[in-house]
């Protein structure tokens, strides 16, 4: 890109191994360790990391590299974007869902129990067959999970019944359809995978840089105090040390308390110097 011309394009090994690895994932972290630098500690390894993506010459290698594979896949940062929002704000509700409706004592006579239409149906049809009495209605016949639960039945206590619905994917909304992630049998029965939305709007807010500082600060703040606990801890170690002071006679120089002053080491005198 012409706005980098003017940037040294020289690069040391490290350097060059770190931008091809971030190149492959994206993740700075990750790349600052497999370019061969010290590991440091997660939060020290994530601000070096963050220090070479801001290095002019690496920046703008980088962004080089990102516009030849944008012209060479045809993907913009705005496709990204808008498929990553896609996913963050679609409605779960639209593939799975968890309905909530009356149980059978809910809204029957008395708050007894309901036949459906087609039970009592049968249960007419039966007692006629083998000659029975008349089937007793107890709470009635209309019996329907469409309504929601009675607030004072006394056999659900306004709970009601509760049943996942997993919808029929043919018909999601556009939405919908890049939220959904497949689907497997289990012992259990149906798993339905959707893509993390909280991930996908986290890496929205990241693109648009609003939370760049704050986790910068806060890295920095963590760190500091993980120093300061480090000092601390060294503090505490350190033993009072014993000093003994041998007092010369003035009267004769080359004695200390009755034994001969020792010569210089000529080494220590070399290495001194």
């Amino acid at each position: 890109m012409a706005k980098h011309k003017h940037v040294r394009k020289y690069f040391t090994p490290k350097e060059l191994a770190f931008i091809e690895h971030f190149m492959i994932h994206g993740k700075p972290m990750e790349a600052y360790i497999h370019a061969g630098y010290s590991d440091l500690g997660k939060i020290r390894n994530v601000m070096k990391a963050q220090d070479l993506l801001k290095r002019p010459r690496i920046k703008a290698e980088i962004d080089e590299r990102n516009a030849a594979r944008k012209q060479r896949t045809n993907i913009s940062e705005d496709l990204v974007l808008q498929r990553l929002w896609t996913i963050a704000s679609a409605d779960a509700t639209e593939i799975v869902s968890v309905k909530v409706s009356n149980c059978r004592y809910c809204w029957g006579s008395n708050f007894d129990y309901q036949y459906t239409s087609l039970e009592w149906e049968t249960k007419l049809k039966e007692a006629e067959e083998y000659n029975l009495e008349e089937p007793d209605p107890r709470g009635g016949n209309n019996y329907t999970v469409d309504r929601a639960p009675h607030p004072d039945c006394p056999q659900c206590f306004g709970a009601g019944k509760k049943q996942v619905m997993i919808q029929d994917t043919q018909n999601l909304s556009p939405q919908a359809r890049m939220l959904y992630a497949g689907a497997e049998e289990t012992r259990y029965g149906v798993k339905v995978k959707m893509h993390d939305q909280l991930a996908a709007l986290v890496k929205v807010a990241d693109h648009l840089g609003m939370f760049e500082s704050k986790t910068i600060e806060a890295m920095r703040q963590a760190q500091l105090k993980k120093i300061q606990a480090e000092t601390d801890a060294i503090g505490k170690e350190l033993q009072p040390v014993k000093v003994e002071i041998n007092v010369v006679d003035a009267s004769n120089p080359e004695r200390v308390r009755g034994e001969p002053l020792n010569q210089e080491d000529p080494d220590d005198t070399e290495s001194e110097s």
